[in-house]
Parts: C-alpha cells; structure tokens; sequence
C-alpha cells in the first residue's frame, strides 16, 4: 500500500489489487485527522478515480464563497447538499441548531494563518454579494450541477464512498481549505482545516503514483467523466 500526504492532517491511501478487463483496480481510502475515510475492502477502477480527481484539481481557486465563511461546518454541509439535491437536505435543522456558532472558522483557522500575509488580488474574480448571517438568506450563485462539481470529493472515492460517505471541500479566506466529512449512517460532521491547496498536492502525489502503476501520463484525455 502507498499513502500520499499525513494522516494526521490528510492522505490518500491506495493499493493496487488486480487487473480486470485491462482496467486497474485498486483499494482506496483517505485519512483525515487520524481518521479512516472510505471502504477499504471495496476496490475501485484506478483510471476512473483519477479522472475524477484531476478534474477535482483543475477547479483550484473556484471553491470560495465569502458567505460561506460564515457558516458553522453543518450549515456549510446543508448548504451544498441542499442545492445538490435541490432542497432534500441530508442533515436535520436539530443538528444544525446545535453548532457552535462562535466556530465559524475557528481557533484552527487563527493559529494556522497567524502571522501569515496574502495577496488579496487572487479573490477579486469572486463576487461576495450580501448575506445577513441567516440561512434562509444565503442564495447559492453556483448551480446544483456546479456545487457537485466545484465541492464533493465522494466522487473521488466511487465505490468506496458511495453510500458511506459524503465529503466537502470548500475553500475559505486565504485560500485556506475546509475539509468537511460525515459517514452517512452517522449525523455528526467532521472538520479539518488544511493550508493552501494542500488537498491539491496530496492528489497530484496520488495520480504521479497512478502513472507509474499504469504506465500512462495525465492529459487532458484523461479528464473524460465530467466532460463527456
């Protein structure tokens, strides 16, 4: 097995298992906080995962939104999973009541930028808009289609998230990353905060793994799933 990244922060662990039908599959997991995300003992198609994922990367700096910074990390999961599916929310208003509204970004988020200086200019294609701090205010500017896109990494995982796990990458001021995850028989929401397109290199460590197990180079024909 190879893992990519900390598991005490975030990693991709993969192994390959067998060929069939001359698809690679593998095992496939992530770590988040020391914790294991993703069924291990269900292989999935090599090829299909990094599809995903390359076209994942390829939306860098297109997961912020200003009023999502205010948000707890269960209004922020409503939010994206309410457009999703088209106001069927995943979670129940008690959970969401039950956040903490002082954590917004957190203790985390100050300690980790602490002393850190940015240029702002990056943000100046985003369009912060108005929002009054109430749920029912925020209005999604991004399509359910575009949500999915930009937001949900269960794509990634296919077999091996699909029915178990929902996970959300969102990207806050600074460009630091929001990495929010829930297994779907289990209402509590888990959260990481990661630096600056830190997920980004831990994928693009997965897929230099990728190409050396199949002996193929990323390319844009590679990015097919979303595309096709």
């Amino acid at each position: 097995m190879s893992v990519f990244g900390e598991k005490d922060r975030f990693a991709i662990e993969a192994m390959r298992t067998r060929v069939v039908d001359g698809k690679p599959k593998i095992r496939f997991r992530m770590w988040v906080d020391h914790k294991m995300v993703g069924d291990y003992s269900q292989e999935i198609d090599l090829i299909d995962c990094v599809n995903y994922l390359a076209f994942f990367i390829s939306l860098t700096n297109k997961r912020y939104k200003a009023e999502l910074d205010q948000l707890t990390k269960g209004e922020v999961f409503e939010t994206i999973y309410s457009a999703v599916k088209q106001g069927d929310s995943f979670l129940s208003t008690d959970v969401v009541k039950k956040e903490d509204k002082s954590m917004s970004l957190g203790d985390d988020y100050d300690l980790m930028m602490q002393g850190t200086e940015y240029d702002n200019s990056i943000f100046a294609e985003f369009d912060e808009g108005e929002f009054s701090g109430k749920m029912d205010d925020l209005k999604p500017t991004l399509s359910a289609e575009d949500y999915e896109k930009h937001c949900h990494v269960d794509s990634i995982g296919l077999e091996s998230f699909k029915d178990k796990f929902n996970m959300i990458l969102v990207e806050g001021k600074h460009e630091v990353q929001r990495l929010l995850w829930r297994s779907t028989d289990n209402p509590q929401i888990h959260e990481v905060f990661l630096p600056p397109k830190y997920f980004e290199d831990v994928g693009r460590q997965f897929i230099s793994w990728a190409e050396l197990e199949t002996g193929m180079k990323l390319k844009k024909s590679w990015v097919r799933l979303w595309k096709s």
